[in-house]
């Protein structure tokens, strides 16, 4: 009888001991964890039984009802626009949702239920495609994102996918442009009375967007359309989303375009230089090969057209052209400022720099390069082969001019009567030979002499002035067409960047909207 009773308090506190395990929240917790667990293993069970007819079958409760699919997209990161080879890379999350009236269940019956989530691989899904892809990895039926099933037979698959589409480029504006690429999707088998598309919103889903740093998104926008096609009776159904975006231009504005504005102005120093450094051509061609690999990293990232040329590619090849044409200039006034001697300034050519340009731009012309003019240095070259020669006195009181005796005539050049005449020594005139001193013999042949040295004289020193005179010319014109130029290059570089500027469109200009 005892050892009853010890069994039976022994069973006694068991049962205490599992009561108070049960009134555990933990252990609850697990229980009924455990419980629902065996009600989703249940619900999947059921739900594969035939499923493989059902992966080919459409979810419809009869043959001539479309499927209904809502296309949603959300547009999370613009990783590249390739413009040489005009390739759109992005990021993207696809979401598809459907009806599947076999697929539903009462929520009551497996424990509350309302939700599970199955392999694709065991359902059957809509075969969309992007139209546009450019790799031909554009099925989006072939996600391995699992589908949820919804307890109303309501089926959401959503997935992640990189695409690559093809974007036709404008590079009108170039790097001020705007593109709109474009990214369509649609079935590839059935037509719009078998798989109708509908748009869950008219705009992708941009909560998730991360900005770019080379472009800014303006808008992204979905139309829905319905395409027929010779191959088909019916139409097919395509969703087509537009990315507006618009290129950032900084990267461009500080390594181009404001470094092309510098090395253009910088040849306008060339007219500023002094020819006789010799640096002035040296400094254009500097500049111009400054200019040329600019131009060369531009064409790197722009697309190969010969459709239009971009405002971008405009504007160099007008700084392009005035550099050149500044190099030209600055040779040609560098020719003139050391022009030879042997040729006089041409009649029209004087006229154009000492009458026209010179009072145009207030210039100060020098009296002795006002006053030499063609005439005047054809009148002095004239006197110097009929120079007259001062009278000189012989010691008889005869004077004599040119080699003539003239009676009682006085010195003209101050020479004193006396029996000996000391003629110049050497070195008094270029070129004169020396003269010794000896008796006046025959005053007549001395005087001669005399006056055949001082006009010998006269004649180098006429010479010599009329050579400086030329070059003074040339030197005044060619300091003329420096200030000239200088004035002229400097208004055509600066209307080339106002014209390149009011080129740029206005929304570029003042847009402050987009991420």
């Amino acid at each position: 009888m005892a050892r009853f009773l010890a069994k039976k308090m022994v069973g006694l506190i068991w049962f205490l001991l599992l009561l108070a395990l049960l009134k555990e929240p933990c252990f609850i917790e697990a229980f009924e964890s455990n419980y629902e667990t065996d009600y989703e293993m249940q619900l999947v069970e059921k739900m594969m039984k035939n499923y493989k007819a059902r992966v080919e079958v459409r979810p419809v409760a009869r043959s001539n009802q479309p499927v209904i699919v809502s296309f949603d997209l959300a547009y999370s990161q613009l990783i590249d626009l390739d413009g040489k080879n005009q390739i759109l890379t992005s990021n993207v999350w696809v979401r598809q949702e459907w009806v599947d009236s076999k697929m539903n269940w009462n929520a009551s019956d497996y424990g509350g239920l309302k939700s599970i989530m199955m392999s694709p691989d065991y359902q059957w899904k809509p075969d969309i495609v992007l139209y546009n892809t450019i790799d031909g990895g554009g099925e989006m039926y072939k996600f391995d994102s699992r589908i949820v099933f919804h307890y109303d037979g309501q089926i959401q698959w959503f997935a992640p996918a990189q695409i690559k589409t093809i974007c036709t480029i404008d590079i009108t504006y170039f790097p001020f442009d705007e593109q709109k690429c474009k990214i369509t999707f649609g079935s590839w088998s059935y037509t719009k009375n078998v798989l109708d598309m509908r748009l869950k919103r008219d705009t992708a889903d941009l909560d998730r967007y991360t900005a770019s740093g080379e472009w800014k998104l303006i808008s992204l926008h979905a139309v829905r359309e319905e395409i027929k096609y010779t191959c088909c009776e019916h139409e097919f159904v395509t969703i087509t989303y537009t990315v507006h975006i618009q290129r950032r231009v900084l990267f461009y504005m500080n390594n181009i375009i404001i470094p092309c504005i510098i090395l253009n102005g910088l040849t306008l120093l060339a007219f500023l230089l002094p020819h006789d450094s010799g640096e002035r051509i040296s400094l254009v061609i500097t500049v111009l090969l400054g200019l040329t690999v600019y131009m060369l990293i531009f064409t790197e990232n722009i697309p190969n057209s010969s459709v239009v040329l971009p405002i971008i590619g405009k504007f160099s090849m007008a700084c392009f052209v005035e550099i050149s044409a500044c190099l030209l200039v600055t040779t040609f006034t560098s020719r003139c400022y050391f022009h030879g001697i042997d040729k006089k300034m041409p009649t029209w050519f004087h006229f154009i720099i000492f009458n026209i340009l010179a009072p145009a731009f207030f210039i100060n012309i020098p009296k002795s390069e006002e006053e030499l003019t063609d005439d005047e240095l054809n009148q002095t070259e004239d006197e110097l082969t009929q120079t007259e020669v001062p009278l000189l006195t012989c010691p008889n009181g005869h004077a004599i001019q040119n080699g003539h005796a003239i009676p009682n005539g006085r010195l003209a050049t101050g020479l004193l009567r006396s029996p000996s005449v000391s003629i110049l020594k050497p070195n008094s005139f270029s070129g004169a030979p020396a003269i010794e001193t000896h008796p006046v013999n025959n005053c007549e042949e001395q005087i001669q002499r005399i006056v055949d040295i001082l006009e010998r004289f006269d004649a180098e020193s006429r010479e010599k002035e009329l050579e400086e005179a030329k070059k003074g010319q040339w030197h005044f014109a060619a300091i003329i067409l420096d200030r000239f130029f200088f004035i002229l290059f400097g208004v055509t570089i600066l209307f080339c960047i106002i014209s390149f500027y009011l080129q740029i469109p206005t929304t570029d200009r003042h847009s402050s909207e987009g991420i």
